[in-house]
């Protein structure tokens, strides 16, 4: 805005970020191994499969496709993982088919449309966003929330949400290869990833839930 408008006084412009409601993801973190044993066996997935997740519409802003052109590379490294892919939308079928031609659908899982996001990330080994554009990757902050990494794109707002190498890893937008080499690199250190997911989680009760957001709009208001 203070781009687009140079006669608006700079001091005046406030950012707010948007909040989630962090109550279930500290209800259900006790819970994670359970967690992770019921995702993986409603997937049929073994108890040991690393868990990738991408939550959102299907269609191209989200850059489902990337994902796929990844994932050869990454089975190289860990035939057993799963790529979850939560959401429905209009490039669901298209989708699926390139899944089925490059042979990937026992590795690509399309769930649909979930209610139970905060359970399936918490049985997550990551979170992936590999949109070419966002506004605010909610989804983002619910993967920090759960304490797990994010691997997302380096587009928009999403480096003001991740920060690269400390709560997960940032790579160029439609950069297949480099998406591969983040999830290797996460799902190859454990104690690295581990380490990412607590400073995540830290900093999303700190700065991104619903309290804070409605507590910086009243100071705005009543300043």
């Amino acid at each position: 805005m203070v781009k687009d408008a140079p006669w608006f006084p700079t001091e005046k412009a406030v950012v707010i970020y948007n909040g989630i409601d962090d109550s279930p993801y500290d209800k259900m973190t006790p819970q994670r191994d359970s967690l992770r044993a019921r995702l993986r066996g409603s997937i049929g997935a073994p108890p040991d499969a690393p868990v990738i997740t991408l939550v959102g519409e299907l269609n191209e802003r989200k850059q489902q496709r990337v994902v796929i052109e990844a994932t050869p590379n990454v089975l190289e490294k860990f035939p057993n993982a799963r790529i979850l892919f939560v959401g429905d939308g209009d490039d669901r079928a298209a989708l699926e088919a390139v899944v089925r031609e490059r042979g990937l659908h026992a590795s690509i899982i399309f769930t649909g449309f979930r209610a139970d996001v905060p359970e399936i990330l918490l049985g997550s080994d990551a979170l992936l966003l590999p949109s070419r554009v966002e506004g605010f990757g909610y989804v983002l902050v619910e993967a920090m929330a759960a304490g797990i990494p994010c691997i997302a794109s380096n587009v928009s707002s999403i480096p003001e949400i991740v920060q690269d190498g400390v709560t997960g890893i940032l790579h160029a937008v439609g950069d297949s290869g480099a998406l591969a080499e983040a999830i290797i690199t996460v799902l190859s250190d454990r104690t690295r990833a581990r380490a990412m997911g607590e400073v995540g989680a830290r900093i999303a009760r700190e700065k991104f839930t619903f309290s804070r957001m409605l507590d910086q709009v009243e100071q705005v208001f009543f300043e």
